[in-house]
């Protein structure tokens, strides 16, 4: 896969798309009926792109190994899983998200008619759950993509980062440097 990072936003080149990715893209041209008579193209807006949204969010929280599928009713299940952890997001047509969160096939979150910022959050919180501290940063953790053989997750404690660590009280007092 070609990633091409700039400062913020990271650019992947059409024809080397994760396969998700690319599954999701083929929704759009559903044969009417697909599902038992039922179904159809699934749309663009809000859909589609939602569940594009949906799939870059599991990975940048390490759920690197994803999947996809069409509801018959317009909608989009997109799916990660990390060991005993499984995340099933449903895309609704009207671009509501509901997530379900499993724990060797217990359920541990559920919930319904969410905004992205409200289903950020808890894909944050449920990646802190499985990683201690998580910050969900390119400079901090790394993460290859579905297609390489491995994938880390490094923890960050606060001892790693001078600048979090709390300042040792100090005297003051006057320094000569000869040059």
């Amino acid at each position: 896969m070609t990633i091409h990072a700039a400062t913020r936003w990271v650019y992947v080149t059409p024809s080397t798309l994760p396969a998700t990715l690319k599954k999701i893209d083929s929704f759009a041209n559903l044969p009417v009926g697909w599902h038992s008579g039922a179904g159809g193209p699934i749309p663009e807006d809000p859909v589609l792109k939602t569940a594009r949204w949906v799939h870059w969010m599991l990975q940048l929280n390490g759920f690197t190994h994803t999947d996809a599928f069409a509801g018959r009713g317009s909608d989009v299940l997109v799916t990660g899983y990390y060991g005993p952890h499984y995340i099933g997001i449903i895309v609704e047509p009207d671009g509501s998200l509901s997530l379900n969160h499993e724990i060797n096939k217990a359920e541990a979150h559920y919930i319904e008619g969410s905004t992205r910022a409200q289903l950020s959050q808890l894909l944050h919180d449920i990646a802190s759950s499985i990683w201690g501290t998580f910050v969900s940063s390119t400079q901090v953790t790394l993460t290859t993509l579905p297609e390489s053989s491995t994938t880390w997750h490094l923890r960050s404690t606060a001892a790693d980062f001078p600048s979090s660590r709390p300042r040792a009280p100090s005297e003051r007092r006057e320094v000569s440097v000869f040059t």
